[in-house]
Order: C-alpha cells, then sequence, then structure tokens
C-alpha cells in the first residue's frame, strides 16, 4: 500500500526558515522584583504578550511571564496582585531554541510542551527575541506540521497509524518543495521523536502509571536527528533509583506495542525499554557504561553506537541529561574511542577499481557502505573530545571549529553525508510507490548522471574516514 498524495502543497516554511527570521527581537526585559503591574503596563505600551524576568539569573532566573500568567495573577489575588514580584510568578527553567536553528524545531518544542511563547538565544546564549504560537498559527497550514498536530490528538494505535501512514508522503512533499536531506532527515526524525513521546502517554493513561521518576529516550539515527523511512525502535529508560521497575516495565511494554502496531517495528536487536537492559537507574547505567568501556566485543560497541547518540523525548529531562553528561564524561576517555576507530578499520568500501560499484542482487547498501562510516567516524572523534553534539553534521563543525580536522576534510565528508542521505530517500520514496518496503540499498540503475557521480565523489571521500579516524583517537 502506497501512501497517499499530500491534500495541499507544502508548506517548506519551517523547514527552511530558521527560529531567528521570525522572532520577535528585542524582548522586554525586567528584574526580578519588578511589581507585577509594572510588568502588565510594559506589555501594554510595547502590545506584546510576556516579558523576560532576571535574566542575568540572580534570583532564580531567568525566567518569563506572560499575559496569562498576569490573568491568573489577578484572578487568584485580586488587585493586591499587582505588588507580587514577578519572580514569584515567573516560569522557570527557561525553555529556548537557537537563533539558527530551523524553524520546525522551535515549532516542535512548543508543541511537544505545549508553551506559547520561546525565547530565542543568539550564538552567545544571549536572550534576543521571542517565537509566540499567535504569529505561528498564521503559518501553521503545511503537511508536516499537522501530522504533529494530530499525533498530539491520537487516541490509541489506529490514530497513531494513520499518522504514520502519510509520513513518506510528507517527505516527498520536501523532497519536491526542494529541502535538502538533511533537513527532511530531520523533520522525519522529529516525527519519530513525537511519535514516541505520544506512545509513552498513552501507554501511561492505558496503564493507569502516572509521569515521573523517569525519562524515555530515542536511540541512533532518530536521537541524532538523521532518520529516514526505515526506521524502527531503538529506546531506553532512565529512572531514578526508587522507581517501580514493574510499573516502568508496564508503560514501556505498553509503549512499545502501540509503536510497533502504528508502523515503527520492534527493534529485532532487542533494544527497546521493555526489555530490562535498557531499562536502567541512572546509577546502573553509569556502572553499564563503563562495562561497555572496559569490553571490546562487537555487540558492546554496537550497544555503545547507538546509545550515544540518546535524545530526550518524554518525562524526567533532568534525569537524560544528568545520564548523558555521565555518559560523556566515561567516553571522552581514550579507550573507548580507540576501540570504535579500530572496528572502523573492518569497514570496505562499496567502490571498486575504476569506479565500479560493488552490489548485491543489484543493490547497493549505501547505509553500511557509505553512512556508517561517517556516522561511526564522527562520533568516535566527537567522543574522544568531549564534544555534546550528536548530528553528524554538527559533530563535523565542531571538529574543524575545534582544529581536529581540516577544513576541507569536513566539508567533504558533510557533503558526502548529504549526498547519501538524499540518494537513500529518494529511493525509498521510489520503492514505496511500487509497493516495496523501503530499506537501506540503492539501486545504482535508477540514479542519473549527476547523481552517480556525487556517489562515487562521496564514496573516494569516506574512504579517507577510517584511518582519519584513527590517527584522531590516537593522538587525542
Amino acid at each position: 500500500m502506497t501512501d497517499p498524495p499530500p491534500s495541499h502543497p507544502l508548506d517548506a516554511w519551517p523547514v527552511r526558515t530558521r527560529a531567528g527570521d521570525v522572532m520577535s527581537a528585542g524582548p522586554e526585559f525586567v528584574d526580578a522584583g519588578c511589581p507585577l503591574g509594572n510588568a502588565a503596563a510594559a506589555m501594554a505600551k510595547r502590545r506584546i504578550s510576556s516579558v523576560l524576568v532576571d535574566a542575568a539569573g540572580l534570583a532564580g532566573g531567568p525566567g518569563i511571564l506572560t499575559e496569562r500568567d498576569v490573568v491568573r495573577a489577578l484572578a487568584h489575588h485580586g488587585p493586591a496582585a499587582h505588588g507580587l514580584a514577578c519572580a514569584s510568578l515567573m516560569s522557570t527553567p527557561l525553555v529556548t531554541v537557537g537563533a539558527g536553528d530551523p524553524l520546525h524545531v522551535a515549532i516542535a518544542r512548543m508543541t511537544g510542551l505545549d508553551i506559547r511563547h520561546l525565547p530565542v538565544r543568539n550564538a552567545s546564549g544571549e536572550l534576543c527575541g521571542i517565537l509566540t504560537s499567535r504569529f505561528l498559527a498564521r503559518r501553521r497550514t503545511g503537511p508536516d506540521l499537522s501530522l504533529r498536530d494530530e499525533l498530539g490528538r491520537a487516541g490509541g494505535a489506529a490514530d497513531l497509524a494513520r499518522v504514520r501512514e502519510r509520513l513518506a508522503a510528507t517527505a516527498g512533499a520536501l523532497v519536491e518543495a526542494g529541502e535538502s536531506a538533511p533537513r527532511i532527515a530531520g523533520v522525519i526524525a522529529g516525527f519519530y521523536r513525537g511519535l514516541s513521546r505520544r506512545a509513552a502517554e498513552l501507554a501511561e493513561a492505558r496503564t493507569g502509571d502516572g509521569a515521573g521518576g523517569y525519562g524515555f529516550v530515542i536511540l541512533g539515527s532518530a536521537g541524532r536527528g538523521e532518520s529516514l523511512l526505515a526506521g524502527d525502535q531503538d529506546n531506553a529508560i532512565v529512572c531514578a533509583p526508587e522507581a517501580d521497575d514493574a510499573r516502568l516495565e508496564r508503560i514501556a511494554g505498553t509503549a512499545s506495542d502501540l509503536l510497533d502496531a502504528a508502523g515503527l517495528p520492534y527493534c529485532k536487536g532487542g533494544v527497546m525499554a521493555s526489555r530490562s537492559e535498557w531499562r536502567r537507574t541512572i546509577g546502573d547505567w553509569e556502572r553499564q557504561i563503563a562495562r561497555w568501556v572496559r569490553r571490546t566485543d562487537g555487540a558492546s560497541l554496537l550497544n555503545v553506537d547507538i546509545f550515544f547518540d540518546l535524545a530526550h523525548v518524554h518525562g524526567d529531562r533532568a534525569l537524560v541529561d544528568r545520564l548523558r553528561t555521565l555518559a560523556l564524561e566515561r567516553a571522552r576517555a581514550p579507550v573507548l574511542p580507540r576501540m570504535m576507530a579500530e572496528q572502523l578499520q573492518t569497514w570496505r568500501s562499496p567502490l571498486g577499481l575504476l569506479g565500479s560499484l560493488r552490489t548485491r542482487d543489484g543493490r547497493l547498501d549505501l547505509k553500511l557502505g557509505g553512512l556508517f562510516p561517517l556516522v561511526a567516524g564522527a562520533r568516535a572523534m566527537a567522543l574522544r573530545h568531549g564534544i555534546e553534539a550528536t548530528a553528524t553534521a554538527d559533530r563535523l563543525a565542531a571538529l574543524r571549529d575545534s582544529g581536529v580536522i581540516g577544513e576541507g576534510d569536513a566539508r567533504a565528508f558533510a557533503e558526502a553525508h548529504g549526498t547519501f542521505l538524499d540518494l537513500l530517500l529518494r529511493q525509498q520514496l521510489r520503492d514505496l510507490k511500487t509497493g516495496r518496503a523501503a530499506g537501506p540499498a540503492i539501486d545504482p540503475q535508477d540514479l542519473t548522471s549527476r547523481q552517480l557521480r556525487r556517489l562515487r565523489r562521496g564514496l573516494r571521500d569516506v574512504a579517507r574516514m577510517p584511518g582519519l579516524v584513527l590517527d584522531v583517537t590516537a593522538s587525542g
């Protein structure tokens, strides 16, 4: 069964546009002790719906105070509300987005957290603007965004499956709109995160086990923001020491069943929070990471590859952030990145003599033959140098900026990464239209001469990655 075409042209604006391009610049700042009445007057004068409180963080901020907070305070305290300090009413910790982030990231964050105001930070980390749902609502007409809206309203597996069935059509419309494959992969990964979040929420409601005490994370390509259409489940749970594991097993198992029924199949390798080995307390995870670091077997390295690209999707974000910090601290020791580099030496390029392509049954496994060395190599070098970024492009840029790799290598690897994602995505879309399952391989016969040149150039460039990673992890 093929995906239906979109009912109207895709609005690619949220993917093309950066948050800083459309934010309301010059936000209003007030001190922590500013009376509510003064803050409300400032909002009315500037015709804005929020102010940022205690930007320097001297009294528990930074935080945000919105017109809704003003209304609630007046309802609860009457005229006395005018004299209340803004710090006592602000929302904190402050959720923000980077000015350079794609707008769809900001919209997903606002939708997922059910917030109407999202402050924006510039490259220096300073608060420089505000995005509001009121403004964004005027532009939220594209099917990529309606998918996320529908996820939030989904009441069960059938609803989730109906939304999931439209993902390929959305990706295809983005391709037709001229969007880059890395950006489309980010949209698809964002959808998988939203799907996983909604499955966890529904699992809590279905089992009667409320939220709290755990963080649900997604791993692998969805964690990196680099998913295509052949996804499966890769997730885990980190929980507090006092958490009830039987409760978490019920939630994780139900969420996994919902995802499978919705079209995101069970992980063949068993990397799912429904399995006890992927559902641990923060202390148990720390010990498990230490075991992975000490061992050199292939299974341990495979787990590491998946685990170190984790991203929070539901539950306690502080637990997930703590886990990420612990993992990065462990991984920075030279042993693990070195083992990852040595494993990469077994990779063999599918590019043969005189530019021939090694295929199997007429297809070239581009996930293994192209994406794997790029993703794994960038990960190993980033972990060795304490780089927190998870996206491959971001890791490459950070490695370049820190002088670990040269400008030429960073540019070539990033271009190869984009080429491989583009060719794989287009192949998957063609296969789905003909009733074939999306997979990790491409048919070179389907490529134009220009695409073949790009493919061969990318494969030649990525062939340098194993040796480079070995040098970097040995000397870093």
